[in-house]
């Protein structure tokens, strides 16, 4: 599954950075316009990243939240072109913000103060349980079992050993507990949106390629 790219805001020494999964590299937000990919990841980044809200006299922002508008977010994101400094209009943010959340990205919130926007799963991405770490380039899903030892282990013991996740019963396809129900709906929109659905008997392939 094309997964969307979420980061997180951490503070060490003062300095604020963020983490982004390789999975970007497989998401459709990567080929599509680099100028809607650029707004994303500074909607992101502009998102409360609190657990507190933060409240105002007319609204309230959450985590994954961010209250701004069309100008304040033209005038942030300025970028060169043939040497000239460019801004996006008020229209080509609104067209764009309007197609995130049409994807599934985003989610624009009704108010009356502001352009109010929701980032989709943020809470989801930005916690780091979530995430799965190990020292080598090749990391094990939550379906894998791993076996690891010293390096002072005698030949062989060393090897990482994989079980092979369960296929889905013959009767039907059943979505494993490990993958995100919310994102696999998601994509199914996706590629309905693209007027390319995949067919019931492709899912277990498809998942196969995330494991």
């Amino acid at each position: 599954m094309r997964l969307f790219v979420f980061w997180r805001r951490f503070k060490v020494g003062g300095i604020t950075y963020f983490l982004i999964t390789r999975k970007i590299f497989d998401s459709p937000i990567w080929r599509d316009d680099p100028h809607i990919l650029k707004l994303f990841i500074y909607l992101i980044g502009e998102a409360r990243h609190s657990k507190e809200p933060r409240k105002y006299s007319t609204c309230v922002v959450k985590r994954g939240e961010l209250l701004t508008s069309l100008s304040q977010i033209r005038d942030a994101n300025e970028f060169f072109k043939r040497g000239i400094i460019t801004k996006w209009s008020r229209a080509k943010v609104s067209r764009m913000l309007n197609y995130l959340e049409k994807q599934g990205y985003i989610e624009l919130l009704p108010d009356t103060f502001g352009t109010h926007i929701s980032i989709c799963n943020y809470d989801y991405y930005q916690t780091k349980e979530n995430y799965k770490t190990d020292s080598s380039e090749t990391v094990p899903d939550s379906s894998e079992t791993v076996v690891r030892t010293n390096k002072n282990d005698k030949k062989g013991k060393n090897e990482k050993k994989y079980t092979t996740p369960p296929t889905p019963p013959k009767e039907g396809f059943v979505l494993p507990e490990w993958f995100p129900k919310d994102l696999w709906k998601m994509f199914l929109s996706h590629r309905k949106g693209l007027k390319a659905p995949i067919k019931k008997e492709s899912y277990a392939l498809i998942l196969k390629k995330f494991q």
